[in-house]
């Protein structure tokens, strides 16, 4: 009952232009239970890659995995890329930065 109550008024959606309290609170309430998204989730083509732009896949396996994985799939057509990435990336833990905690704030 707790859970369905909180997901009915926390609203975490990142919006362009959105709140930064709500983005705030967001933060707070994942640092307090813990949230690591690594441990939920991955990056695929088709949860991810497939829709970001080229630039963002290039930039996320420099981040993720090397400069030389990178140079690797910079050519490709977006498909392959994004294909690509996804094997590149698989179990780095890698999240886009929207994802991600800020450092330093594990939660207590």
């Amino acid at each position: 009952m707790l859970a369905h109550c909180v997901s009915l008024t926390a609203n975490a959606l990142y919006v362009r232009g959105g709140s930064a309290e709500r983005e705030a609170n967001a933060a707070l309430l994942a640092r307090q239970v813990g949230l690591d998204m690594a441990a939920y989730w991955q990056p695929t083509a088709a949860s991810y890659f497939g829709r970001v732009s080229k630039e963002r896949i290039v930039g996320a396996v420099r981040e993720g995995a090397s400069d030389q994985a990178a140079q690797k799939i910079a050519g490709m057509r977006k498909q392959a890329m994004a294909e690509a990435a996804e094997v590149a990336l698989a179990g780095k833990g890698w999240l886009p930065s929207v994802l991600r905690q800020a450092p330093g704030e594990a939660a207590a």
